[in-house]
This record gives structure tokens, C-alpha cells and sequence, in this order.
């Protein structure tokens, strides 16, 4: 993973100006949209610069002790770089964007699709942060409470999000990078896909790993012959 400013920056083509060290992160496609998706998209009146923008979020993501950052979008994993950076022409289908990290308050995760822009989605989430985080300032709550609503849910490893045997094979396919195969190639896909996200070789790839897994389940017929 890279530092969250350089990832996005440094794929479009633009510099941000903070100096801090920022939380790592890595860029995933959304495989699941979290409940209903805003159906009219608004225009923001946001005026500052994408920078600025990363500015704030690095800013927020240090107070909340940020770490296992994903900024999720509308893209194929062929619009990825294998470092986790934006290939210069990917372009999102959708605006929404899903920010989910593991915080001081326990794993938190922010869904917005309300503006028609990605990037100015990204910049309410960064806000929404700040407001939250200004809540403490006054004394009246103790306990993270205004984090509660924001809790993480589901489980990845409870609910993985996969509604058929079709879906989860679609997720390892695109795992491996080996789009298209039946399933009567479980096994040299699965081996494939391993190679990528098995944290013994990708200390990183915990997460989609756990998804792979779940998403095995998902098409028995097939694992047990592996």
C-alpha cells in the first residue's frame, strides 16, 4: 500500500500539500453498495481543490488512529495498478464512494453517493469527519457515541455479500485476474488468486483473502474436487 494523498494524487495527475504522515491505503472496486443507492444525484457548491480535499481526510484519519484504509468506487480491477494505484484513465461509472478503516472506536465505515462527482463525495466524507470529531470538543460525549451509527457492518467473514455461487466465483475470477474462466477451472483460479491475496505472500491482501475464502464456500461442489 502507499500513503493515502500519493495514491489518488499521483493517478490524476495532482499534488496535495500535506506534510503529515499519512495513513496508508489502498483503492478497491465496490463490490455491494450498502443499502439504497441515491437515485438523483446533486451538483456540490464545494469549492475547494482536490488537495485540500486529501488534506482534511489525511487529517481526520490520523485523529481516529486510521489504519486498513480502503477508499472503495465504481471501477474493474483492470482500471487498478498493481501497487493499488488508479491506472491515468480510469474513470469511475458512478459517483459513490464507501471510505471503511479501522479506527480507535473500532472498525467504521462511511458510504456517500449524494453529489454526481466521486471526488465530491470524497470531500463530504472528509467533512462529515471533522463534524463528528468536533462533537468531543464539548464535552458531550464520553464514549465515541456520534461513531456508533457508522460501526463497520456486516462482518466480511459473517456476510460476505456474495447472493449466488455465480457471484463468488465472479469475485475470485476477478481476484486471480482470470475473468471468464468456468468453473471447472476452480482449481488453477483459486491458485492464482492465492498467489495475490494469501498473507503469507501479501501482507496486505488479509481482507480480500478472507472474502476469497467465503466466497470458496460459496460453490462447494467445485472446492471439494480442488
Amino acid at each position: 500500500m502507499v500513503k493515502l494523498i500519493e495514491l489518488i494524487t499521483v493517478a490524476l495527475g495532482l499534488v496535495g500539500s500535506g506534510e503529515m504522515s499519512e495513513p496508508t491505503y489502498s483503492f478497491q472496486p465496490i463490490e455491494q453498495w450498502p443499502g439504497e443507492q441515491t437515485k438523483v444525484w446533486e451538483r456540490s457548491r464545494f469549492k475547494a481543490s482536490w488537495s485540500d480535499t486529501m488534506d482534511l481526510l489525511d487529517r481526520e484519519l490520523f485523529q481516529l488512529q486510521a489504519k486498513n484504509v480502503i477508499l472503495q468506487a465504481y471501477v474493474d480491477r483492470s482500471q487498478l495498478r498493481l501497487d493499488g494505484m488508479l491506472r491515468a484513465s480510469a474513470r469511475p461509472s458512478r459517483p459513490g464512494v464507501i471510505l471503511t478503516f479501522d479506527s480507535r472506536f473500532g472498525p467504521l465505515s462511511y458510504p456517500c453517493d449524494r453529489f454526481d462527482d466521486w471526488q465530491d463525495n470524497v470531500r463530504a466524507i472528509a467533512l462529515a469527519l471533522e463534524a463528528l470529531r468536533k462533537v468531543d470538543r464539548y464535552g458531550v460525549t464520553r464514549r465515541a457515541e456520534q461513531y456508533k451509527g457508522w460501526a463497520k457492518l456486516p462482518d466480511p467473514s459473517k456476510d460476505h455479500g456474495f447472493a449466488t455461487a455465480e457471484d463468488a466465483w465472479r469475485f475470485i475470477c476477478s481476484a486471480a485476474q482470470m475473468q471468464g474462466q468456468p468453473m471447472s477451472e476452480f482449481k488453477t483460479v483459486w491458485s492464482a488468486a492465492v498467489k495475490q491475496y494469501h498473507p503469507d505472500r501479501n501482507p496486505d491482501g488479509d481482507a480480500i483473502f478472507k472474502r476469497l475464502v467465503a466466497a470458496r464456500e460459496m460453490i462447494p461442489a467445485y472446492y471439494s474436487r480442488a
